[in-house]
């Protein structure tokens, strides 16, 4: 090892000390996030999954460190759990500004009132929980409790049970939190619309596909990425398979389609999955040359691909996705 003799070490200190006096005079360009595309892209698209955003360990009820007499300017980006204008949940990462009782304020974005509509409404999502509705929220060790006063009453029981899947897997997205109980001016039980209250309820499953499978012991659960009519968003749908939940299992069941409505089937009819790999990043789909017909329809291709990678990202991360037809890798413009 090399040794210093004092001097050599005085003279060390003499020379970082001069450095970080000029590192200290030279001005720093301020850092900004990036901005979204408008077009939107595979990534943009990866971002409305909770597993693709940063994953916080902040207690709900901590507040941010501040220095006296300033202000605390600080955002926390937070998973929360919205309805679409198509009636389906889901997850949406937002900015939400620091507060005491950080979990509570991100409740307060799923407010239906026109401050959350204003800033939401671009995005084709909309909150859960009526305007006029007064939330008191208590934690107590890994169980939060919501009180939900004075709420106005839901027209039919699908909108009030999408309201307790939000607020549910809101809360739930908070690693502190493992359960949540929701009650009405203090009441549990039955709504008047029959839904039963959430009573520590952990994280929902959204969108069920077939829910009269679900009553099967043996029935499997997966979860596929399919486009909103508009293609500004991927809908997570949850099916029940008897089958195998392996990738290329996954796949073939996104290739197939869905018959929910208001969602969009990217691949052709009768496309056959033959493979599915993921490696170094990279999705491998390989096809039966039903596939090419997806050139028919602009847009389709890009929508497949995203559809594709958000299905896939539970296997591991996808940083590009790449279609084949029987073995020969496949893009547009050199369809045959």
């Amino acid at each position: 090892m090399k040794r210093y003799t004092k001097p050599g070490i005085f003279a060390l200190i003499f020379a970082l000390l001069i450095f970080m006096s000029l590192s200290a005079c030279t001005p720093r360009e301020p850092v900004q996030e990036p901005t979204p595309s408008a077009g939107g892209n595979l990534f943009e698209l990866l971002s409305q999954l909770p597993s693709f955003m940063p994953q916080s360990s902040i207690s709900p009820d901590m507040t941010p460190d501040t220095t006296p007499g300033t202000t605390d300017s600080r955002i926390m980006r937070s998973t929360l759990y919205f309805s679409t204008d198509e009636g389906y949940t889901v997850p949406i990462s937002v900015d939400v500004q620091w507060e005491d009782g950080i979990a509570k304020a991100c409740l307060g974005k799923l407010i239906k009132n026109e401050a959350n509509r204003l800033e939401f409404q671009k995005q084709g999502i909309v909150g859960v929980i009526p305007d006029g509705t007064e939330i008191e929220l208590n934690l107590d060790g890994g169980s939060a409790t919501v009180n939900l006063k004075h709420m106005p009453q839901f027209s039919n029981a699908e909108e009030e049970q999408r309201m307790f899947v939000s607020i549910v897997n809101t809360l739930t997205e908070f690693d502190t939190i493992n359960d949540v109980t929701i009650l009405m001016d203090g009441k549990g039980g039955r709504t008047t619309n029959g839904n039963a209250m959430p009573t520590r309820q952990g994280f929902y499953r959204m969108n069920i596909e077939q829910p009269s499978v679900a009553t099967s012991g043996s029935a499997n659960t997966i979860t596929l990425y399919f486009p909103s009519n508009s293609g500004s968003m991927n809908i997570p749908i949850t099916r029940y398979v008897q089958g195998g939940t392996d990738l290329y299992s996954c796949i073939s069941e996104l290739v197939s389609g869905t018959s929910l409505p208001n969602l969009v089937n990217c691949f052709p009819e009768n496309t056959i999955v033959l493979s599915a790999t993921l490696e170094h990043g990279i999705l491998s789909i390989n096809m039966t040359s039903d596939f090419e017909a997806i050139m028919d329809s602009p847009g389709m291709y890009e929508l497949a691909s995203s559809s594709a990678a958000l299905t896939a990202q539970s296997f591991g991360s996808v940083d590009e996705v790449r279609f084949l037809v029987n073995g020969v890798e496949f893009s547009p413009g050199n369809e045959k």
